[in-house]
């Protein structure tokens, strides 16, 4: 599968608070700073998506009680999925309907969503919502902050 990065950019919601994003197939991985290639996901192969705050942040990522596949320690946020079909349950659990055109039927939009709090310790944390997504077509998109393009090899 390939996988592309933040490609909407104007329609994110604190999008440039996020430094990196990796995704890990078993012992593989694909930072938004590498050369795009594929990687190659076999049966058994965890999945890993990490999303990376700028050390000087405003924001903080607060935990998910509803995302059990989502840690967070406030600046990095990891979606781990260990299942046998570990791929299939990663996109089945982020697949969202992909409103842009699209040539190519076999890009799955994803999106990954997780709440945000202040990161000022004078501040009590305020949830609110903030959401990612992956998608590799430019259009009119929600207000998420960014994109991965789940496809297979």
């Amino acid at each position: 599968m390939s996988a592309e990065f933040r490609v909407n950019r104007g329609a994110e919601l604190a999008g440039n608070q996020i430094i990196d994003w990796t995704l890990a197939i078993g012992a593989q991985s694909l930072s938004m700073r590498d050369a795009p290639r594929s990687l190659h996901w076999d049966y058994g192969n965890p999945v890993t998506l990490t999303l990376r705050f700028a050390k000087d942040s405003p924001m903080v990522a607060l935990p998910d009680a509803e995302q059990r596949t989502l840690a967070t320690d406030g600046k990095t946020l990891t979606w781990r999925f260990a299942d046998p079909w570990s791929l299939l349950s990663f996109i089945a659990r982020h697949r969202i309907a992909d409103p842009g055109e699209r040539a190519d039927n076999a890009a799955q939009l994803l999106r990954f969503d997780f709440p945000l709090g202040s990161a000022a310790p004078d501040l009590t944390p305020a949830p609110r919502p903030c959401a990612a997504a992956a998608a590799r077509a430019a259009g009119a998109r929600p207000p998420w902050v960014g994109h991965i393009v789940a496809r297979p090899a």
